[in-house]
């Protein structure tokens, strides 16, 4: 089954990224009349809205660099921001449950403002290259 809203983040090294911030940040979701359940480990982030689940996983293991370099390659080869995204050894994975009328699009979007708001986060979606840069 797909996910809906997959996207990396890669964090740069001097990012001030801190997941315990992000949960701070987006515990106050507000979907309307939808009930927000938010569940936290020390690298994962889950919400749960109105039955949809939505997923941020922090992944820093070894493949990531390697990872961030072919990202860069293939996408921002000639871009000021190469040298930093091709350093990143950290990200967020994001994806959620189908969501194909697009009823938390807006939820997501709230969610995604929130990471980007620390400094040095490389929005990147699969289909479409780098949103954010």
């Amino acid at each position: 089954m797909s996910k809906s809203y997959e996207h990396l983040i890669l964090i740069g090294e001097d990012s001030d990224f801190n997941l315990n911030l992000l949960i701070e940040k987006i515990s106050g979701i507000n979907c309307g009349e939808n009930q927000v359940e938010i569940n936290a480990t020390d690298d994962s982030i889950s919400l749960t809205i109105t039955g949809w689940n939505f997923g941020i996983g922090m992944n820093d293991s070894e493949h990531v660099l390697q990872e961030s370099e072919e990202i860069a390659n293939d996408n921002v080869k000639d871009h000021d921001l190469y040298e930093s995204i091709k350093c990143c050894k950290r990200r967020l994975e994001l994806g959620g449950d189908p969501d194909f009328d697009m009823e938390y699009f807006n939820d997501f979007c709230f969610v995604l403002e929130k990471i980007e708001s620390f400094s040095n986060m490389y929005t990147w979606n699969p289909h479409e290259g780098f949103l954010n840069i």
